[in-house]
């Protein structure tokens, strides 16, 4: 038999140890020992990622303020200031006409027609991007809420960017960007916004903000300038809807951006329906819309700012009276 026995006569357990320059460690030791290095290593390692967050933010900060250098430079006035400036938002419907002959009169659907820019019919570039697009051409549009964000929006395709700034380079803030199949010879009537919903609050991490009735009171009016007409425009909602065609918050997104009046008129009920939050501000198929969207925990999900472009009847003061009417206690 194979024993080592003891003053006793019963079999002596071997050891196992680890000797090194005179200590020895048992197996438990060994297991804990090793247990430490895993734990250290991925503190290590999440030191880094956590790092390279705090590198990639403050690199996100440095281009945006490079970025707004460079876009106030070239104007006298800050976006900010374009209150008074003339701006066509009531768009015409035209009719589909009918055949001349038809065995049986039917009804065609209204079709939003294309619009031109107010004073800007060729579609001319503004001077105040020329700056910034000899740095990018993809700079596209200038988003500006109160003192929360003040960025550039670049438009390429809808995955470029998820992972780039502004000036293309690697960081994992992203950039603002518009969606791919924006067109830009004639006013869009849906202008669709992406960025991540940063924890830093950086990008579209703020929106949430909007959720809360004291500050969308002092918040409900934007910027969004395009490279071809300034624009301002009046929150009416935000909500987190699905992109689930089976939830009841669903919300189809390129219904939305119909020219057929009815589907559009249709899409905006249920966005106004399942938002959060929404403004006493009457908005139709006609008016342009200016979605700011970001995900939420839920990968199917988003959450979604609506803002509309203010009418030519319109001004500020009134739709900011309108809005703390409805939220005054």
């Amino acid at each position: 038999m194979n024993q080592i026995p003891g003053q006793n006569g019963r079999r002596k357990k071997k050891r196992f140890f680890i000797n090194t320059s005179g200590w020895k460690m048992n197996k438990r030791q060994v297991l804990l020992v090793c247990a430490a290095l895993v734990c250290l290593a991925v503190l290590i390692v999440g030191l880094c990622n956590v790092g390279g967050y705090v590198k990639d933010y403050v690199d996100n900060q440095q281009a945006a303020n490079d970025m707004r250098t460079l876009y106030y430079a070239s104007t006298d006035v800050p976006s900010a200031g374009l209150e008074n400036a003339p701006v066509q938002t009531e768009m015409p419907v035209q009719e589909t006409p009918s055949p001349a002959v038809t065995p049986v009169p039917t009804k065609k659907p209204l079709i939003l027609e294309s619009v031109p820019y107010p004073n800007n019919g060729r579609a001319k570039v503004q001077d105040k991007f020329q700056t910034l697009r000899q740095k990018n051409p993809d700079v596209t549009a200038w988003l500006k809420i109160g003192t929360q964000l003040d960025e550039a929006v670049v438009q390429r395709d809808n995955v470029y960017y998820l992972r780039r700034d502004w000036q293309g380079k690697d960081n994992s803030n992203g950039a603002l960007f518009l969606d791919q199949d924006t067109k830009w010879s004639t006013r869009p009537y849906t202008m669709m916004v992406y960025g991540h919903n940063m924890k830093s609050g950086a990008m579209f991490g703020k929106l949430r903000t909007f959720e809360k009735h004291d500050y969308y009171q002092d918040h409900a009016i934007i910027t969004f300038d395009t490279a071809y007409e300034d624009g301002r425009f009046v929150v009416i909602a935000i909500g987190t809807y699905s992109l689930n065609n089976r939830d009841e918050n669903f919300l189809n997104l390129g219904r939305l951006d119909s020219r057929t009046v009815s589907i559009r008129e249709k899409e905006i009920q249920r966005l106004m329906e399942n938002a959060v939050l929404t403004s006493p501000v009457e908005v139709n198929a006609q008016d342009q819309l200016l979605l700011l969207i970001t995900c939420v925990d839920d990968d199917d999900e988003r959450r979604i700012l609506t803002a509309r472009r203010i009418r030519d009847n319109e001004t500020e003061a009134e739709l900011i009276a309108a809005v703390k009417e409805k939220f005054a206690y």
